[in-house]
């Protein structure tokens, strides 16, 4: 026992210590706000000494700290500042006071900012002039005169303005007159235009590879373009090094040529996966893809999905359209079986779809199925087939692919069939969803989803699974089974409805490096008149950002619903 007590005053004294040698010292800073105190403190040198520090390095400091606070407190435009200091000596640890009387601040008098040249004619620089903050009668401050500068240098850079250059740029100051004037004047030049392309490759048709890149010999650069058809070559799935290489060098065409180098992707991959979703349960999928069936682009892939809920295989073969990264003409064959708490179907599809690039980043998509399913629904047993035609439109935009901060994705589609055209009932369906994600302050975000549809139908008992609307799952209404809600015949049993409406709210916040918490509640159901017998989830999770999308983990309970069941809902894979 006497050698613990020891052992443990010994690990006392040596804590102590430690404590005390990094133990800050007392630096007090009166008469600036935070803004200014937080640039004083990066300049004074005083700030990092401890209680132990040497007394003659910090009376030294603390002799230098006046020229360093000023300087400082310049960068806010006062150059007229008063300062009272005392150091002393407690408890063998020191004590800094200074009391700071920033004074009167300078303004600026004349300020004459100029653009000639091309850029003079870009909107793109008035804005950088508008934003500049640099108005006569404002407070100097150092930061707008460096910023609008470093913006112009940027800006000229991106747009093609390689011999710009500053025939003026300066700030001169009066500090008895309390006044500053700022020139800065910007020559441009002509802006450069892209000369010719050049691409290095010799495995796919150049026709092809010009429509990858979509590029306009002659149009004015800028390097945003460049950075576009990386993006677009990158995805593209057929290449698996995309190096460009623009030439900004003056010449007297001014023109940027560029030489593009290519080098192929795998020509064919295979996968295979384990995993698990509460909706579907364990599964297993494998996959082949061909990403170069030929020296047109041709892909073909083929799929495999065996789960509890739903299983299928399915192939499909693509070709490229005039613009490949977004249009395309699609051959498709599947065998699906779905097994839910609602329904059991075995459905055999066949279908052409095309998909097209409209204006503002809008995708359209006509397609034709050719469908036939056998199903269960509560007591109904039936078969139906149905040629359905179907167009959509789809839009996504992110500030990142996989994880985004902000961004979002619309979805509208209407299809139907006619048994005047061989299936074996008439319907008309409309189907819309959307997904907004905005960040809230500086590691959280806001994600709001709603979906909706209805249905013009001719008998709805001839409808199959497929067509009708179900609710509940992590994608509808968290905290009830996958498809498990909807109206419900004489026996209780769910059997779907002809119109769909359901919502959610969730916020996440990261809280320790790519781990998140989430907060959600949904609501919603499927239903057959205009009343709406609306079900509400809520819940917590736990989300880990993976490199190919969040990996979620919710625990979620039903709020109006006689039973009360937690219930786990796990998913990855993009937000958007």
């Amino acid at each position: 026992m006497h050698r613990f007590v020891t052992s443990v005053f010994v690990c006392l004294c040596v804590m102590t210590v430690f404590i005390a040698k990094d133990a800050r010292a007392e630096l007090i800073l009166d008469g600036v706000n935070d803004e200014q105190r937080k640039n004083i403190l990066a300049y004074i040198e005083l700030d990092g000494e401890s209680c132990d520090a040497e007394p003659w390095r910090v009376r030294r400091r603390f002799k230098t700290a006046d020229d360093r606070i000023r300087k400082a407190l310049e960068a806010y435009g006062f150059y007229s500042v008063e300062i009272t200091k005392q150091l002393s000596w407690a408890d063998d640890c020191w004590r800094a006071e200074f009391r700071v009387d920033p004074g009167k601040p300078v303004t600026l008098r004349k300020v004459e900012l100029s653009l000639t040249g091309d850029a003079g004619e870009d909107p793109e620089f008035a804005g950088v002039l508008e934003a500049a903050g640099l108005v006569p009668g404002q407070t100097l401050r150092h930061r707008n005169y460096n910023t609008t500068k470093q913006r112009i240098q940027s800006l000229a850079a991106d747009r093609g303005y390689f011999e710009g250059d500053f025939d003026a740029a300066k700030i001169e100051i009066w500090p008895d007159d309390y006044a500053a004037d700022i020139s800065l004047a910007f020559e441009s030049g002509a802006r450069y235009h892209f000369g010719n392309i050049t691409v290095q490759q010799d495995f796919l048709e150049p026709e092809f590879v010009d429509r990858l890149i979509q590029f306009d010999t002659g149009s004015p650069y800028l390097s945003s373009d460049l950075s576009s058809i990386q993006q677009r070559l990158n995805v593209s799935g057929y290449f698996s090094s995309v190096e460009i290489r623009p030439d900004t060098r003056s010449n007297e065409a001014q023109q940027v040529p560029v030489e593009i180098l290519l080098l192929p992707a795998e020509r064919i991959t295979y996968g295979v996966g384990l995993g698990f979703s509460t909706d579907t349960g364990p599964r297993l999928r494998g996959g082949y893809e061909n990403k170069r069936l030929n020296r047109k682009g041709h892909q073909f892939n083929s799929q495999l999905l065996l789960s509890e809920v739903l299983s299928e295989v399915s192939a499909s073969y693509r070709v490229p359209l005039r613009h490949p990264h977004v249009e395309w003409l699609t051959y498709s064959t599947g065998v699906q079986f779905e097994d839910t708490d609602t329904a059991d179907s075995d459905r055999y599809s066949f279908g052409v779809k095309r998909g097209k690039q409209l204006s503002t980043d809008w995708i359209r998509t006509d397609a034709l199925s050719l469908i036939f399913d056998r199903y269960a629904v509560s007591t109904d047993r039936d078969r139906s087939r149905l040629l359905m035609p179907s167009v959509g439109f789809n839009q996504k935009r992110a500030d990142q692919l996989i994880n985004p901060e902000r961004g979002h994705r619309i979805g509208v589609e209407i299809r139907g069939a006619s048994d005047a055209l061989g299936s074996t009932t008439s319907f008309l369906q409309l189907t819309a969803s959307a997904k907004w994600i905005r960040r809230v302050g500086d590691a959280g975000r806001a994600l709001l989803r709603v979906g909706a549809g209805t249905t013009v139908k001719q008998s709805f008992s001839e409808l199959p699974p497929d067509v009708r609307f179900f609710a509940g799952g992590i994608e509808s209404v968290r905290g009830y089974g996958y498809e498990n809600l909807g109206p419900e015949d004489d026996a209780g049993l769910v059997i779907g409805g002809s119109h769909l409406l359901h919502g959610s709210v969730e916020y996440d916040r990261f809280f320790y490096g790519n781990f998140a918490w989430a907060v959600f509640v949904d609501a919603g159901n499927a239903f057959d008149d205009r009343e709406i017998n609306s079900r509400i989830g809520a819940g917590a999770g736990v989300k880990w950002r993976s490199p190919i999308g969040p990996l979620r983990f919710y625990l979620a309970h039903p709020v109006n619903y006689s039973d009360r069941t937690v219930r786990l809902h796990i998913s990855i894979g993009p937000d958007l």
